[in-house]
C-alpha cells in the first residue's frame, strides 16, 4: 500500500487553523464557552479533513494495486507469447489507470506503452504506431526528450518503422536516441552500445553492409573493453558480426568469430542450450559456404578446433 501523504494532512491542518481563526475572527469569542465550541468545531473541520485525505490515500492505493496487478498479468501472458490476451489485459489496465490517474499520470503512460509493445508482438503495427507515439508525447511532457524512459519509447517507435521497411523514418529516430545516450551517459553506456547496436541492423537490412560493419565493431570493441571478451553480451555482438558476414559470403572472415562464439557460448551456458545450438548451426553453414562439413559425431569441442 503506498504511504498516506503526510504533506497533505500537513495541509489539512493549516486549513483547519484557518477556519478556526475565520470563526474567531467573525466574533465568535463572546464566551470561553463559544470559544471552546468553536474548537471543537475546528477539530470537525479537521476531522473531516483528515478523513477526506485518508479516504482519498486509500483509494488511489487501490486504484494502483489494480493497475500493478493487471499489468502483471499482462506482462506474463506476453513473455509467454500469449499477446493477444495481453491486449485484452492491457486494454483494460489503460482504462482504469486513465479514468483513475489521467492521460499525464506515469502509470497511464506505462500502460499505453505496453499494450503498444502487444500490438507490435502481434504485427499489428499500425495500432502500435499511434500508441506509441500517444505514450512519447505524454512521456515527453511529463519526464522530458532526454529521459530513459523516452528514449526508450522513441527506439520502440523506430523498431515499428523498421518493421514496416520504412528505413528512413527509422534511421532518424534511432540516430536521434545514440547521440542523445551519448551525450547522456557516455560511449561506453550499455544503452548506448545498444543504440549502436540497433543502427547496425538498420543498415544491415537496408543493405548498407560498410556502415553496419563499422558499427558492429565499435559496439564490441566498447563491450570487449567494459565487459570483457567472454561476457555474453559480448558474444552476442560477435554473434552479430558473423551474421553479417555470412550475408556477404565473407566466410574466411566469419569463420575465427564463429568458432569463439561456439566456445564461449557452449563454456557457459552449456552444450545443450538454445544458444550453443545455435552457434553450431551458423558455423555449419559457415562450412557448407566454404565446401565443408561438419563430422555430427565429432564433440561440439572439437567442431571448432
Amino acid at each position: 500500500m503506498d504511504k498516506i501523504d503526510v504533506g497533505r494532512i500537513d495541509a489539512a491542518s493549516a486549513i483547519a487553523a484557518n477556519a478556526l481563526a475565520r470563526l474567531m475572527r467573525n466574533g465568535l469569542k463572546v464566551s470561553n464557552d463559544i470559544a471552546i465550541l468553536d474548537k471543537r468545531q475546528a477539530a470537525t473541520i479537521l476531522l473531516i479533513v483528515l478523513l477526506d485525505v485518508v479516504g482519498s490515500a486509500l483509494a488511489s492505493a487501490q486504484g494502483r494495486s489494480d493497475i500493478y496487478a493487471l499489468d502483471h498479468q499482462a506482462m506474463q501472458l506476453h513473455e509467454k507469447g500469449r499477446d493477444a490476451e495481453a491486449i485484452v489485459i492491457g486494454q483494460q489496465q489503460l482504462v482504469l489507470a486513465h479514468r483513475k490517474f489521467g492521460e499525464l499520470h506515469p502509470l497511464t503512460i506505462g500502460s499505453v506503452h505496453n499494450l503498444a509493445v502487444f500490438h507490435q508482438a502481434q504485427s499489428r503495427y499500425p495500432e502500435a504506431e499511434q500508441l506509441f507515439l500517444r505514450s512519447l508525447r505524454a512521456s515527453q511532457q511529463v519526464f522530458g526528450s532526454d529521459d530513459r524512459f523516452t528514449l526508450t519509447i522513441v527506439g520502440n517507435l523506430a523498431a515499428v518503422y523498421s518493421l514496416q521497411s520504412r528505413y528512413s523514418e527509422a534511421e532518424v529516430l534511432l540516430k536521434q536516441v545514440m547521440e542523445a545516450r551519448k551525450r547522456l551517459f557516455g560511449i561506453d553506456n550499455p544503452d548506448t552500445l545498444q543504440s549502436i547496436n540497433n543502427l547496425a541492423f538498420l543498415y544491415q537490412a537496408q543493405g548498407r553492409y560498410g556502415e553496419a560493419e563499422r558499427l558492429f565493431k565499435q559496439c564490441l570493441e566498447a563491450k570487449e573493453r567494459v565487459i570483457g571478451k567472454d561476457h555474453l553480451s559480448t558474444i552476442t555482438t560477435v554473434n552479430n558480426l558473423v551474421s553479417l558476414y555470412l550475408t556477404l559470403g565473407r566466410y574466411s572472415e566469419a569463420e575465427p568469430f564463429s568458432k569463439r562464439v561456439l566456445e564461449t557460448t557452449e563454456r557457459a551456458v552449456g552444450k545443450e542450450h538454445q544458444q550453443t545450438l545455435y552457434s553450431i548451426s551458423n558455423l555449419a553453414t559457415l562450412y557448407r559456404g566454404q565446401g565443408r562439413y561438419l563430422d555430427r559425431t565429432l564433440p561440439y569441442s572439437q567442431l571448432s578446433a
